[in-house]
């Protein structure tokens, strides 16, 4: 239940924040077809992510010799939240970039299994939100829920981990 809830709020913060692109990129003044290429910058941090996949794997490897040889282990972070302020536009793009890199790294790889339909929410809520608050504040929110989701995967791996690799056979140190 606790993994739904957190990948539905991260569900929600990537559509919210594609929803977002004409009030974040309001200040800019580009044109609409302008405002369809910043949507570019999110698939290079994908590609940046995809790239980085070896390393990242070796990393993981290395972390999991590791724990078991000590029976311990931590979590690497596995997603980024970025915080908007009034800067360049190539700023704005490298974050969004950088979000992309982090819905690979948390999202993509577990969002399939577990999703659930209320999580579409994002739809519904952001535009009110962003007329409300305005892009700044939106936005601020939005990285701060995404700040604290960001402790969710360590406490479910350190707390609540060793119950559950308790229950697996292939587990080296129940």
């Amino acid at each position: 239940m606790a993994v739904r809830f957190y990948l539905a709020v991260v569900y929600n913060i990537l559509f919210g924040d594609l929803i977002a692109y004409s009030y974040i990129f309001a200040p800019y003044d580009l044109s609409p077809g302008m405002l369809g290429t910043v949507f570019l910058a999110i698939p290079v941090g994908l590609i940046f992510c995809g790239a980085l996949a070896p390393l990242m794997l070796q990393d993981f490897r290395s972390a999991e010799k590791k724990r078991r040889k000590e029976g311990d282990g931590t979590v690497l972070p596995e997603s980024m939240g970025v915080f908007y302020a009034d800067v360049s536009i190539w700023a704005t793009l490298g974050s969004q970039a950088l979000f992309g890199f982090g819905i690979l790294t948390t999202f993509i790889s577990s969002y399939q299994y577990l999703i659930d339909p209320v999580a579409g929410g994002a739809v519904v809520f952001t535009g009110p939100m962003y007329e409300r608050l305005g892009a700044h504040w939106a936005l601020t929110l939005l990285a701060c829920i995404s700040l604290v989701m960001c402790a969710i995967p360590w406490v479910f791996y350190n707390i609540h981990g060793p119950t559950i690799r308790s229950w697996s056979k292939s587990t080296p140190n129940r």
